[in-house]
């Protein structure tokens, strides 16, 4: 009996140092998971103050807007919210570059299941986005730009479109599928390593703090500085064809702003001058009848051919410089806005 009793304890006191082996090996990973969870504007690189914004913004309650500006970086970056703004009606951009309508469907949802409430949406995507997704792992998970479930319910939902090939490379490249959302949520060290040796861990943190004041201030709305360097885009390109997925999602966006009572405007992001000559009859007018195909069961209002903006005003092919931004922010006011001033009360909007 002695020596099993004493045994007994050996065994006992083996599973305690192992206990605490283990507590103790897992310190620096929940020193290192606090870290980049809490401090990421220490090492994230520029375009997180721009993600921080919009998850921030959308996360408030009790927000009114008479216009929300859904989108890719062409309207993020080419319309400026806080010019279209007044003391009477807001204006705010809640788009962010590489998004397709994919994140768009839940960067609105959470705006709207928050209480928030909103008249019109202005929504603007760059062709490209409409058939391809690039930034789903290396943006909207990497900074945790969406609530975790929303993300699971758009892994579930690409199922259905695995056959695509972006749909595929997107969210089906590891076994299994789902590791790289979850190395993600828990701040996966390989993943994030490399940002913050890049930062040297604190480097950062001015730039991204001031950055993201200033998406504030702006209500939104980023600029690309006064540089001029046009070029072509979608020129001799045959057809147009959105990606399915997209296009569900698309679907899905007018289906929350129809439930909503919201109305919606499409709109397009000028191109520069020297596309105009180039770009194919057909690639434009499959691109605007893919939009027009909704409006049997949307009320919408869309463009049916792409504007062109002088050369001057462009950064490259699809942004726009302070010059440019001013003069697309011009039309949208003139078009848009001002007619919608004169027509509501903010008494009438709220209703």
């Amino acid at each position: 009996m002695p020596s099993s009793k004493y045994e007994g304890k050996s065994a006992a006191f083996q599973k305690l140092v192992f206990a605490l082996k283990i507590l103790l090996g897992s310190v620096p990973l929940v020193v290192f998971y606090c870290y980049a969870r809490f401090y990421a504007d220490g090492y994230m690189d520029g375009e997180w103050p721009m993600y921080k914004q919009v998850k921030n913004y959308i996360n408030k309650t009790g927000l009114y807007n008479d216009f929300l500006i859904l989108g890719d970086s062409t309207p993020k970056f080419n319309l400026n919210a806080e010019a279209l703004s007044s003391e009477e009606y807001s204006v705010q951009n809640i788009a962010l570059g590489g998004t397709t309508p994919v994140e768009d469907y839940y960067i609105l949802k959470e705006y709207l299941e928050r209480g928030n409430t909103v008249g019109t949406v202005i929504i603007a995507f760059a062709p490209f986005h409409l058939w391809h997704m690039d930034c789903v792992s290396t943006r909207t998970e990497y900074f945790h730009a969406l609530h975790f479930l929303d993300v699971l319910d758009m892994y579930k939902n690409a199922v259905s479109f695995k056959d695509n090939q972006n749909v595929h490379n997107t969210f089906f490249t590891e076994n299994p599928h789902i590791g790289k959302l979850l190395k993600a949520a828990i701040f996966y060290p390989p993943k994030y390593l490399p940002a913050m040796n890049n930062a040297r861990f604190v480097r950062r943190y001015k730039g991204n703090v001031d950055a993201y004041h200033f998406y504030e201030q702006s209500k939104g709305s980023h600029f690309c500085g006064d540089g001029i360097n046009p070029r072509e885009a979608y020129v001799n390109q045959p057809s147009f064809s959105a990606q399915p997925m997209q296009t569900a999602y698309f679907r899905k966006v007018l289906e929350l702003c129809r439930e909503y009572g919201i109305r919606v405007i499409i709109e397009q992001s000028p191109l520069p001058q020297m596309c105009e000559e180039k770009i194919l009859d057909s690639f434009e007018q499959e691109y605007f009848a893919f939009f027009n195909s909704f409006k049997s069961d949307f009320d919408l209002t869309c463009p049916s051919k792409f504007t062109y903006f002088d050369n001057n005003f462009f950064v490259d092919a699809a942004h726009m410089n302070n010059a440019g931004n001013a003069a697309w922010t011009q039309y949208i006011k003139e078009t848009y806005i001002i007619p919608y001033i004169n027509t509501h009360k903010p008494t009438e909007v709220l209703k």
